[in-house]
C-alpha cells in the first residue's frame, strides 16, 4: 500500500478542480476557517441566514457560539471580497442570490474533516493584532499597502478564544497588569472550565505585590488560580532574575507570545503585535513555562 501526504493547500486545491470558478475562489477564500464558514453556508443554503440579519443572529442561526462572532465576522468579511455574502451596514450581513452554499458547504466539510483528522501540521501560525483606536493612521497604511486589518486576529478575541477552547490548563504571563488588565484576567480565567489547571506568573519586585494584583487576590483565590512570582533576587547586590515576555498558553498546544500586556493601554491605546501558535512550537514555551514556575516563587496563595 502505498501513502501519500499532502499539505492541507494542496488538498484544497485538488478539491477546487472540481468544480466551477465561482466555488473554486470561494472555497479557496473561506477555507483558512472551513468550519465556521461551513456552518454559515449550511444556514445559507437552509434559508436561516438570508436578507438583512445581524451578526450575532447569524452565530445563532449557524450554531456557533456568540464568543467566537469575529469568527463568523471574518468569513463574511473575507466571502464578501469575492462576492459569495454582502455587507449591509457596521452589523448586518446578507446573502447573495445565486451562489451555491449548499456545495460550498460540502466543500467547507471535507476541508474541515481533511485538516482535523488527516492533515498534522508541525506548527501553525498566525499574526496577532490590536490596532490603535480609529481613526488610526495604521489601518490607513495598511489598507493603502493592500493589508485589511479586519483579516489579521485581534488580540482581545485571541485571548478569549485561548481560555474558552481551554480543556485541562490556562496559563497567564505577564509582567505589568492594572486595574482594567486585573478585571480582564478574571473574566478570562472565568471561561476556563472549573477542573482545569488555572495559573499566572506575575513579576513584583522584591516579592511586593502591586494594588491592582491585591484588587484580584480573592477572587483568584475563589478561581482556584495559582500565582507565581517569576523576579528573583540574585547574590550580586542589585541585580535580579525575571522577565519581559508575555504569554497566554491553553493547554499544551496552543498559546499566544507576543507584546500585549494586561493593562488598559493594551487593550484599548496601543498597537500591540504577537502571534497565535498551535503544534510543536507551543509545547516547547509550555515546557518553558513549566520551568519558569519550577523557578518562581509560589505566591500569595501559597
Amino acid at each position: 500500500m502505498v501513502i501519500i501526504r499532502i499539505t492541507f493547500q494542496v488538498f484544497c486545491k485538488l478539491l477546487t478542480m472540481l468544480f466551477d470558478e465561482q466555488l473554486r475562489l470561494a472555497f479557496i477564500q473561506l477555507a483558512k476557517q472551513p468550519d465556521t464558514a461551513m456552518a454559515v453556508c449550511v444556514a445559507a443554503a437552509d434559508g436561516r441566514f438570508v436578507g438583512n440579519t445581524d451578526l450575532y443572529a447569524i452565530c445563532t442561526k449557524a450554531g456557533v457560539p456568540q464568543s467566537s462572532s469575529y469568527q463568523v465576522e471574518k468569513v463574511l468579511a473575507s466571502g464578501a471580497t469575492i462576492g459569495v455574502f454582502r455587507k449591509q451596514s457596521e452589523l448586518n450581513w446578507g446573502t447573495v442570490e445565486g451562489v451555491d452554499y449548499r456545495t460550498l458547504a460540502l466543500l467547507l466539510g471535507g476541508a474541515t474533516l481533511y485538516r482535523d483528522h488527516i492533515f498534522k501540521p508541525d506548527n501553525l501560525v498566525d499574526v496577532v493584532l490590536t490596532t490603535p483606536p480609529r481613526p488610526s493612521k495604521l489601518e490607513w497604511a495598511l489598507d493603502a499597502m493592500g493589508y485589511r486589518a479586519s483579516f489579521l486576529e485581534n488580540t482581545e478575541e485571541i485571548f478569549t478564544d485561548l481560555a474558552t477552547r481551554s480543556t485541562n490548563r490556562f496559563l497567564i504571563m505577564t509582567p505589568f497588569i492594572d486595574n482594567e488588565g486585573g478585571k480582564k484576567i478574571c473574566q478570562l480565567f472565568n471561561k476556563v472550565p472549573i477542573d482545569a489547571n488555572k495559573q499566572l506568573i506575575v513579576r513584583c519586585e522584591n516579592g511586593i505585590p502591586s494594588s491592582a494584583l491585591l484588587n484580584i487576590e480573592m477572587e483568584l483565590k475563589e478561581l482556584d488560580v495559582k500565582l507565581f512570582n517569576y523576579w528573583l533576587p540574585k547574590t550580586q547586590p542589585g541585580t535580579y532574575e525575571t522577565y519581559h515576555a508575555k504569554v497566554i498558553l491553553s493547554d499544551h498546544s496552543r498559546c499566544y507570545v507576543g507584546s500585549a500586556n494586561m493593562t488598559q493601554a493594551s487593550f484599548a491605546y496601543s498597537m500591540e503585535l504577537g502571534f497565535i501558535v498551535e503544534g510543536s512550537a507551543a509545547k516547547r514555551v509550555a515546557w518553558i513555562c513549566d520551568s519558569i514556575m519550577e523557578t518562581a516563587q509560589n505566591f500569595l496563595n501559597r
